[in-house]
């Protein structure tokens, strides 16, 4: 197993084209566990109440 600063080092060697797929499936990870974590927290609302949130933020914002 590497370390951080190992992978970093490792990294940082890669040709364009693999940095460049690596980036790409780190977005995609990146997604899925987005992507899980708001299909979790669907049932309970909990993504309705943020946007309600945020809404009420940004109407607090106009108003000054």
């Amino acid at each position: 197993m590497f370390n951080i600063n190992e992978l970093k080092a490792n990294i940082e060697k890669l040709p364009s084209g693999e940095f460049s797929e690596l980036v790409r499936w780190l977005l995609e990870q990146d997604w899925k566990g987005w992507d899980q974590e708001i299909g979790a927290d669907a049932p309970d609302g909990r993504p309705n109440s943020l946007g309600c949130e945020a809404r009420e933020e940004r109407a607090g914002e106009t108003e000054m």
